[in-house]
């Protein structure tokens, strides 16, 4: 009989446990999801003091017991960005962090996304049928960024850069903070992507393969100043873009790249890439180059200054392709084929 009473007295314990544990977590849970609703409400208050209002209707907030879960239908925009009058939209938003790992959050976006200007003078739609964000280090810093988005769409249009539109099949891409604050590495990947401009280049309606990894130097953008006011600071700090791999595969066509890219005073590119291509010779032709005569120019240079590359591929067209005084040079000699200024 004493042994049963003990066997009783330890299971009421044990029940009595997992019903004070279930009921201390469930406080803690409504604890955390209070702070992360009060925590996107300064967020909108903040921003609504900078001019720029956030609709986020139909809120809701779950995820028990180990996740919190934010959810909006429809998330719509008004403000301003880079000092211009934007409005835009979301299909849908929903955010998820781990109890255990408030600082990670994983965004799912509902496509489509539309911006427009005030003005009409710009605009961006996008669509696609997969989209996640996922945001390391809130909510003091964000630290790492990656994305990676399905079936990815786009068109509209911008004063900077005109008629914008293409597809990708997937696009993956992530940007990490280094420890100087200001430089960010970062690599993107674009998969089987339909770029007209890209078609019109080289010549051939064919999907593209795309990779650029390296690192951006001196980033640090403010959303109250216009984007070439910002780029113009970027430029003023001495920010550079640092590629270690740049890789285009078009059909037969292959262009690998390394080097590093800036701005001059005249908001022109600037820099040098180290190039390998295959399968380039008829743009070069078309752009009034012959690639027979740049490529032994590059060899003899190459050899007088003693850096020739010992490459064994016979194929392989390798040239250094510079930006200086808005003149596009490739190997030695600078051509006639002059740059328009970036902004």
């Amino acid at each position: 009989m004493a042994a049963a009473g003990k066997r009783n007295w330890l299971a009421w314990a044990l029940l009595g446990f997992v019903a004070f544990f279930a009921l201390a977590w469930t406080v803690i849970w409504n604890l955390a999801a209070g702070q992360s609703e009060k925590t996107v409400e300064a967020w909108i208050a903040r921003e609504k003091s900078f001019g720029r209002i956030w609709f986020c209707p139909e809120r809701t907030i779950g995820g028990f017991p180990f996740a919190i879960e934010m959810e909006c239908t429809k998330p719509r925009f008004d403000g301003i960005i880079f000092g211009r009058h934007f409005t835009g939209g979301l299909g849908g938003f929903r955010a998820t962090a781990v109890v255990f790992h408030p600082t990670v959050v994983t965004a799912r976006l509902g496509a489509p996304f539309a911006v427009s200007a005030a003005d009409e003078n710009a605009y961006l739609d996008l669509s696609w049928n997969d989209l996640r964000l996922v945001l390391d280090g809130l909510p003091q810093k964000i630290w790492h960024v990656r994305i990676h988005a399905e079936k990815l769409a786009w068109r509209g249009t911008t004063q900077e850069l005109g008629p914008l539109a293409g597809n990708a099949e997937r696009l993956a891409a992530q940007a990490a903070n280094r420890a100087d604050d200001r430089a960010y590495d970062f690599k993107v990947t674009v998969g089987a992507a339909r770029l007209p401009d890209v078609d019109r280049l080289l010549g051939a309606d064919l999907p593209a393969d795309i990779t650029a990894r390296g690192t951006v130097t001196q980033a640090g953008f403010d959303p109250e100043l216009t984007l070439p006011q910002n780029m113009d600071n970027w430029r003023a700090a001495g920010g550079r873009v640092d590629f270690t791999e740049l890789d285009l595969t078009h059909g037969p066509t292959k262009f690998i790249a390394h080097g590093s890219l800036g701005i001059d005073a005249l908001h022109r590119i600037e820099g040098r890439l180290d190039t390998e291509s295959y399968g380039l010779a008829p743009l070069l032709i078309r752009l009034g180059v012959n690639p027979t005569l740049v490529s032994a120019g590059a060899l003899l240079s190459g050899l007088l200054s003693g850096t020739s590359s010992n490459h064994a591929d016979p194929d392989a067209l390798i040239l250094p392709i510079g930006f200086e005084d808005g003149y596009l040079s490739i190997g030695p000699a600078q051509t006639s084929i002059r740059l328009p200024p970036l902004y």
